[in-house]
């Protein structure tokens, strides 16, 4: 829901937004606040419910998709909320490590990154 303290948000805000988009405080208030709290999911979730019949929310990830349709009463009308796989195509995934190697690997991977980004930025290059 954000990386704000969206549930402290009020009749301040709202007249805040309201100024912003040019729309009276009260269809802010209608249209953004649940149960007290402004939520920037609502209008969304909304409007999937009057144009698409609820279909069509995703999340990040199965499980997430799952935790957010259960512990978010905004979601409980929907008939689904699908988790989408990973979008990131093959070619660019690390290749799967075995057991044996992922550690030393995987400290391996994380200097060469390290570094990577110090010279870049023209950092003081440590490998610690």
């Amino acid at each position: 829901q954000g990386a704000i303290l969206t549930q402290e948000m009020g009749t301040k805000e709202a007249r805040w937004f309201s100024k912003l988009f040019h729309l009276p405080v009260s269809r802010i208030m209608s249209e953004t606040f649940v149960d007290g709290g402004f939520n920037m999911l609502k209008p969304l979730l909304d409007y999937a419910k009057q144009h698409q019949g609820g279909w069509g929310i995703c999340a990040v990830s199965k499980n997430y998709a799952m935790e957010c349709a259960q512990k978010h009463s905004i979601m409980w009308g929907l008939p689904e909320v699908r988790g989408i796989d990973n979008c990131m195509p093959e070619t660019e995934r690390a290749l799967p490590l075995t057991a044996a190697e992922a550690p030393s690997e995987f400290l391996v991977r994380r200097a060469e990154a390290k570094l990577a980004v110090q010279q870049r930025y023209g950092l003081v290059q440590s490998s610690s």
